[in-house]
C-alpha cells in the first residue's frame, strides 16, 4: 500500500515538472544547461585522466588527449554561458557548442578509425566509424536547426514528462483503489465465515 501512495506521489511531482517545463522553458533549460555543463567538464578531466594510460599508441593518445581537451574547454564554457548569459542567449551558445564539439570529435574519432584500421583492430574501428557518423549527423541537424532544441523539442519533452507524472498518478491510483476493494472483499468474506463459525457453536 505505501509503494502504491509512493508511486502516486511520484507522479505528481513528475506532472508538476512538466507543468513547470511548459510555463518556464527557459528556466528549466538554463538549469538544464548547467548541469549538461557540469557533466562535460568532469567528463573532459576523466577523459585527459585516461588519455594518459594510451601513452604507448602515440596517435591514439595524441587524439584522445585532444577529444578530452575539447570537452573540457566546452563544459567551462557551457557552465560559463549557463550562468552569466540570458536563457534565450544560452540556448543559441549552447546548441552551436555542442554542434561544434560533435564535429570536431566526429573528425578526430575519423583520424582515429583510420589509425585503428592500420593497426588492424577491424572490429573497435567499425565501431568508432559508427559513432563518427552519428556525430557528424546530429553536428549538422544542429547548425541547420539550431532554435528546434529552445522551442519545439522543450515543449515536446515537457510534454511527455506532464503525460508520464499523470499516467503514472492515474495507475496508483487506479491500483489502490483495486487493492482497496479486494481488502475489503476479504474482511467480508472473513467475517462472514466466522458468523457461520459463531452459529454452528
Amino acid at each position: 500500500m505505501k509503494k502504491l501512495l509512493t508511486n502516486c506521489i511520484m507522479g505528481l511531482l513528475i506532472a508538476v515538472l512538466g507543468v513547470f517545463i511548459l510555463i518556464k522553458p527557459n528556466a528549466f533549460l538554463k538549469t538544464l544547461v548547467l548541469i549538461f555543463g557540469i557533466y562535460v567538464l568532469l567528463e573532459g578531466l576523466s577523459s585527459i585522466i585516461y588519455s594518459f594510460k594510451l601513452k604507448s599508441l602515440k596517435a591514439v593518445f595524441r587524439i584522445s588527449l585532444v577529444k578530452a581537451l575539447l570537452n573540457l574547454f566546452i563544459g567551462i564554457l557551457v557552465c560559463y554561458f549557463s550562468i552569466t548569459s540570458t536563457s534565450a542567449a544560452v540556448t543559441d551558445w549552447v546548441v552551436y557548442l555542442i554542434a561544434i564539439e560533435l564535429l570536431v570529435s566526429g573528425i578526430l574519432t575519423f583520424i582515429d578509425t583510420i589509425y585503428l584500421k592500420k593497426l588492424e583492430v577491424t572490429g573497435l574501428a567499425y565501431f568508432m566509424g559508427s559513432d563518427v557518423v552519428v556525430s557528424i549527423f546530429f553536428a549538422i541537424l544542429l547548425f541547420l536547426f539550431p532554435h528546434f532544441i529552445g522551442t519545439v523539442a522543450i515543449t515536446i519533452f515537457g510534454v511527455i514528462i506532464l503525460l508520464a507524472g499523470v499516467t503514472m498518478m492515474f495507475f496508483g491510483i487506479l491500483v489502490y483503489s483495486k487493492v482497496k476493494k479486494v481488502k475489503k472483499a476479504v474482511e467480508d468474506a472473513d467475517k462472514t465465515v466466522e458468523g457461520e463459525f459463531k452459529k454452528i457453536d
